[in-house]
């Protein structure tokens, strides 16, 4: 079988996203489904696409954050880890990537900002999360409530 002028180089990052947009599509359906999205949950594993030497998008360098704002610096981050975090991991790993700050109680502080990003960021059972993460869903519950 010819590889019928295939560029393969090309063709893995573009092959890699899909991997990443079906996992994400088989996470929300297990969530849906009741059922646990961890990688020991029945025969099946939690999708993440390989990774290859030197192209790490969680990696978090010391400048990663750097000149952010803590709220740009949150959706940075969310963004780059895909999962829901606490606000004290949070916290950790936008100081450890250099967002320059003066508080003397930093994860309350990156607490209270979680808190004033409404309809971006949303609070979980397990943490904090993008909005993005889960369409359709309403997370105002006073808005929810009166309707």
């Amino acid at each position: 079988m010819a590889d019928a002028g295939i560029d393969w180089a090309a063709l893995v990052p573009e092959l890699e996203k899909e991997y990443v947009r079906i996992g994400d599509l088989l996470a929300f359906a297990r969530i849906k489904a009741g059922l646990a999205n961890t990688p020991d949950a029945g025969n099946t594993q939690q999708f993440r696409p390989p990774s290859t030497p030197g192209d790490n998008p969680t990696e978090i360098r010391p400048d990663t954050f750097f000149g952010l704002s803590i709220a740009d610096a949150i959706k940075k981050y969310l963004g780059m880890v895909r999962r829901p975090q606490r606000a004290s991991e949070i916290a950790r790993a936008i100081e450890q990537g250099g967002l320059l700050h003066s508080s003397t109680n930093w994860v309350n502080t990156v607490q209270a900002t979680l808190s004033r990003q409404k309809g971006v960021i949303v609070k979980l059972p397990n943490g904090w999360g993008l909005a993005e993460w889960y369409p359709g869903r309403n997370f105002d519950k006073r808005r929810s409530q009166e309707e």
